[in-house]
């Protein structure tokens, strides 16, 4: 903040002495050539931050930001936030699927893999029931397996 200060006031004060230079300048040819000279000083002095910017810049590019770590979080992130998002509705579709089997889904417990082209896909599940329900009747498995295309496995929970 005390850059930008100085560069004000520094600004106002050349004005102020360009001013007075201008009034005290004789009328005439040499008039001209001195009003191109302080316009171009007041210019001078108005881009001299620029210089001082530059040489932060060339600074600033020197730099390294730590990028990998901060992708290697956000990574984390999008892939607990995928997982989640995953269970979540593979858990609603499940108690929706079993419903008339009188069966009760607790969880259901996606595991992904990543395919060669680097695409997430879900490999298996984990289907999670009140263990009220043991034993599950197979076509639980079946309407699982079928309308996801993946192995279903059951296990029994509070």
């Amino acid at each position: 903040m005390t850059v930008v200060k100085e560069w004000a006031v520094g600004l106002c004060a050349a004005a102020f002495a360009m001013a007075i230079v201008r009034g005290l300048m004789p009328r005439g040819a040499a008039s001209k050539g001195l009003s191109f000279v302080i316009s171009a000083m007041f210019f001078c002095c108005l881009i001299s931050p620029l210089r001082e910017l530059g040489a932060w810049v060339s600074a600033l590019s020197t730099l390294q930001p730590s990028t990998s770590v901060v992708s290697e979080e956000v990574e984390e992130l999008a892939e607990k936030q995928l997982l989640s998002a995953m269970a979540l509705t593979m858990t609603d579709e499940a108690a929706r699927l079993v419903s008339d089997f009188g069966v009760t889904v607790r969880s259901v417990e996606p595991k992904r893999d990543i395919a060669r082209d680097d695409g997430i896909y879900i490999a298996s599940a984990t289907v999670v029931v009140d263990k009220r329900d043991h034993p599950v009747d197979r076509r639980v498995y079946d309407v699982l397996e079928q309308k996801w295309g993946i192995p279903v496995e059951v296990w029994y929970g509070e």
